[in-house]
């Protein structure tokens, strides 16, 4: 956008009278990038958002199934999760990852991460293959 408006012509010719513009050129592309970068922040934070609940879900699961059951009943509950984790939320989380992988592609070309944003995203990304039998 601010290219765009960057182009544009200087001045303003009217028949009465020409007009500097490039003030409000500048003008433009400041309040563009500004709303730009707000929009920016707003993703980078709903990204990061879905992110972390996409984790907890998984350490949801790894915790449920790793417990060892003490009787019958916490038996057939851990069968119970984790037949409804595989055939359920497992595919649900997969199709969440792949979206936050868009989202991530995305992000690479206009954001830079920090350190944290980089393993949370890679943590992110690399659940399935830490969760496969």
């Amino acid at each position: 956008v601010t290219s765009e408006i960057a182009l544009g012509d200087s001045y303003g010719h009217y028949e009465l009278v020409d007009l500097n513009i490039d003030q409000l050129k500048t003008s433009l592309m400041h309040i563009s990038n500004k709303m730009v970068n707000q929009l920016l922040d707003a993703l980078v934070s709903q990204h990061i958002q879905n992110n972390n609940e996409i984790i907890a879900e998984f350490e949801n699961i790894k915790m449920k199934t790793l417990k060892k059951p003490e009787d019958t009943q916490e038996m057939i509950d851990l069968i119970s999760f984790t037949t409804k984790s595989t055939s359920e939320t497992i595919p649900k989380l997969e199709k969440n990852i792949s979206e936050a992988a868009k989202r991530l592609h995305f992000l690479l070309d206009h954001y830079i991460f920090n350190e944290a944003e980089v393993d949370l995203n890679r943590t992110t990304l690399n659940w399935p293959s830490k969760i496969a039998p």
